[in-house]
């Protein structure tokens, strides 16, 4: 009879240790908060090489699980040189933001970085997107994706919000603003303890839409030191929307050019609206107009104007239950 008791109890112990390192083990897997997820084992804080590293073993663990790879030698080989080829084009995209032309200044990421600020980005293509791994002071502490405009063709921006939300639970806040002559939804937030995550609407100038995934506890540091980072200091949106459209609708021209020289022809003074005085438009002499107070005062009038019709406005907890996808059969990717 002790026999068994003593049986039963070493039993009970040893499935009371079993479940306790089980609790454990789970309790570490869910470590990472389920917004930052995206990041497999790339961490908020590592250096370039480490994020290299990180993306090359995980393109290679990628490779492995392949049950159709396993099964061919040949296709594998081929495999992993293109896996080899593209973790090479991941790191010469490297670049410093340091004051001069990167070839990002009227693309979709031009508004996450600040120059001379001790930033820089590594950029990786995947199939639906491209991937930017934001660097502050030589830390990760951003990923912008990307999708490309083919992929989300016929979704719109609402839809697009209600399959990130299946993913990601409720956001906490949606803003919205003027799109092209309407009211439309441009951002939709999420936040845990450790990430924040952003969906942008972009469809204006881009035609497609992007996905922010931010250190959040950098942020708030950087934030409380009231230093310029990450594109803060091109919050206003007027500021470079007309630097934006002359330099994407101008293809084909001298990239050595100004934003300026992009300019030509008759120029509305409206198109200085909302920017900074070193970024106004050239006008056609020094001075011309100077003296003409009251041409002067008429774009001063349109700007305050457009700014308050284009004012964001934030709504909290909208969680798109009422919104159905439009995107057919097929899940987006959501990263």
């Amino acid at each position: 009879m002790i026999r068994h008791r003593s049986l039963f109890l070493t039993l009970f112990l040893t499935f009371g240790l079993l479940l306790g390192m089980t609790s454990q083990a789970f309790a570490k897997k869910r470590d990472k908060d389920d917004l930052a997820r995206v990041l497999g084992d790339i961490e908020w804080g590592d250096s370039k090489v480490k994020v290299l590293e990180k993306l090359k073993a995980q393109r290679m663990e990628t490779l492995t699980k392949d049950k159709k790879l396993r099964k061919d030698p040949r296709k594998m080989q081929y495999a992993r040189k293109k896996a080899i080829d593209w973790h090479k084009g991941v790191e010469d995209s490297y670049v410093r933001f340091n004051g001069k032309r990167t070839g990002y200044e009227a693309s979709i990421v031009q508004t996450h970085y600040t120059d001379r600020n001790g930033e820089s980005m590594l950029r990786a293509r995947d199939k639906v997107a491209q991937r930017f791994f934001f660097f502050m002071d030589g830390q990760f502490y951003k990923l912008v994706v990307a999708y490309d405009h083919d992929y989300l063709k016929g979704v719109g921006f609402e839809s697009f919000a209600a399959q990130a939300a299946r993913t990601y639970g409720r956001p906490v806040s949606t803003e919205y603003a003027e799109l092209m002559g309407d009211e439309e939804l441009v951002k939709v937030t999420w936040q845990d303890k450790a990430n924040l995550l952003d969906i942008e609407n972009y469809q204006e100038f881009f035609g497609t839409y992007a996905m922010v995934f931010t250190d959040r506890k950098r942020v708030e540091r950087l934030q409380a030191s009231k230093r310029n980072f990450g594109g803060s200091d091109k919050v206003n949106d007027e500021s470079i929307s007309g630097e934006v459209a002359a330099l994407t609708n101008n293809e084909g021209g001298d990239k050595n050019k100004d934003v300026v020289d992009s300019i030509v022809g008759d120029v509305d003074l409206d198109l200085n609206e909302g920017r900074p005085k070193d970024e106004q438009i050239r006008q056609p002499q020094p001075g011309e107009e100077s003296s003409d107070s009251g041409t002067a005062a008429k774009p001063k009038k349109t700007a305050k104007k457009k700014k308050k019709k284009r004012k964001k406005k934030k709504v909290s907890k909208r969680d798109f239950s009422d919104l159905k996808d439009k995107a057919g059969d097929d899940e987006l990717i959501i990263y």
